[in-house]
């Protein structure tokens, strides 16, 4: 049966308002357990930004309380030394430990052994598929995260066992780590390398905290240029 043009366009309506409400459940809607959120505003993307704050200081408190080691990687640290913030076009937080505290912390343990493991804030935790990384997620519903990547030292170097296709993603000394520092991210004190800048030019090139948009391809491993 034929429906008349007027009933016809109604229906279109009504389903393509369903399909715009789980769009907006699956990437960005409520998650699965209620729990209160932070403030929006900044200067990154306020839909995604207040979901990658509390996920990060969420993060940072469990590692700190099982006395995991941390610090922020790549282009967190970067919106860290620039603005004491996430930099606006990131989707993701980024942070280093050492690979040898990872078996202090519970939901790191349970992550390992395989398998999401949800916190009692609702927050998601389990080893990423893509290699020997973990991901911390704002929830199930929202997939917002931060990546855990565990390095270890060798010969004074820090290296890891993943290594994804960014310029960046390189190799540094660990004098540049140690001893870490504190600094203002995302809304809390999250801790960094010792020389935050000598750091993020190793891995972005010269003057990266003031021109961040050119990585330094010439950089890529440390032990291979000797």
């Amino acid at each position: 049966m034929r429906l008349p043009p007027c009933q016809a366009a109604l229906c279109a309506a009504i389903g393509l308002n369903l399909l715009l409400l789980v769009c907006v459940w699956r990437w960005g809607g409520p998650p699965a357990s209620p729990r209160p959120r932070t403030a929006g505003g900044g200067t990154g993307n306020t839909r995604l930004t207040p979901g990658l704050r509390a996920t990060a200081r969420r993060t940072a408190a469990v590692l700190t309380a099982a006395g995991v080691r941390y610090w922020l990687e790549g282009g967190s640290l970067l919106g860290a030394a620039r603005h004491g913030d996430i930099i606006p076009w990131d989707y993701d937080v980024d942070l280093g430990i050492y690979r040898e505290d990872a078996a202090k912390c519970r939901l790191l343990r349970q992550a390992a052994a395989g398998g999401a493991v949800v916190d009692d804030e609702g927050f998601v935790w389990e080893k990423a598929p893509e290699g020997d990384f973990f991901r911390v997620h704002y929830s199930r519903a929202n997939r917002l995260h931060v990546d855990l990547w565990p390095f270890y030292a060798r010969d004074g170097v820090m290296t890891k066992d993943t290594w994804l296709d960014h310029r960046q993603d390189v190799e540094f000394p660990e004098r540049l780590l140690l001893p870490l520092r504190p600094l203002p991210f995302a809304g809390f004190t999250a801790m960094a390398p010792h020389d935050v800048r000598a750091f993020l030019e190793l891995k972005f090139g010269p003057g990266a905290i003031e021109n961040p948009e050119y990585p330094n391809p010439a950089v890529r491993s440390l032990r291979e240029d000797g």
